[in-house]
């Protein structure tokens, strides 16, 4: 069904054509997407017990992966090259998110949250100029290359200072609070 989608989109020569008919397929997919949300909280509210009665882990993780299968499909279906062309750069939006993202306190936490998989990538694009021998341009190879390194790490160090701070204060408070 992708394969037929993706050949339909691309046989299109008017872009008018592709822009409304890229539209009239996520509303589609969308659609199915919530229809099958609702079936799944239907089987979870059905499988409900009197022991748990709330349904907020199946809430997440239905919405996790409605937003995890729409990307994919998106981007199986129209591919890279549709959406890298959209105007996101005139949108108030993403000019906004586009700032905070480049705030040092922003990056630290990333790198805090995701050093095993930067050092990672890292690690393979060294790997892969030591193999070919000469450096291939890696888009978040080339982005990360001008993040301000000392503040970065002085920030993640803090924000993790902070994070053990808060849960021991916190825990030995809640301790100390209980058994009085």
């Amino acid at each position: 069904v992708i394969y037929w989608v993706r050949q339909h989109f691309l046989s299109l020569h008017e872009e008018d054509d592709r822009q409304a008919w890229v539209g009239t397929a996520l509303k589609q997919l969308l659609g199915w997407l919530v229809a099958l949300a609702m079936l799944v909280w239907l089987g979870a509210s059905l499988s409900a017990t009197e022991e748990r009665k709330d349904m907020r882990d199946e809430t997440v993780y239905m919405a996790f992966w409605i937003f995890v299968c729409l990307g994919v499909w998106i981007t199986a279906t129209y591919g890279e090259r549709v959406f890298a062309g959209a105007p996101v750069e005139e949108s108030k939006a993403f000019v906004e998110v586009w700032k905070i993202l480049h705030n040092d306190w922003i990056r630290g936490f990333i790198l805090l949250l995701g050093a095993l998989p930067i050092g990672l990538y890292m690690l393979t694009h060294w790997l892969v100029v030591q193999v070919r021998g000469h450096s291939q341009v890696w888009k978040l190879h080339e982005h990360l290359s001008h993040w301000h390194w000392a503040s970065v790490f002085v920030r993640a160090t803090w924000l993790g200072l902070f994070h053990v701070l808060f849960v021991i204060v916190a825990g030995e408070g809640i301790l100390v609070s209980l058994s009085m």
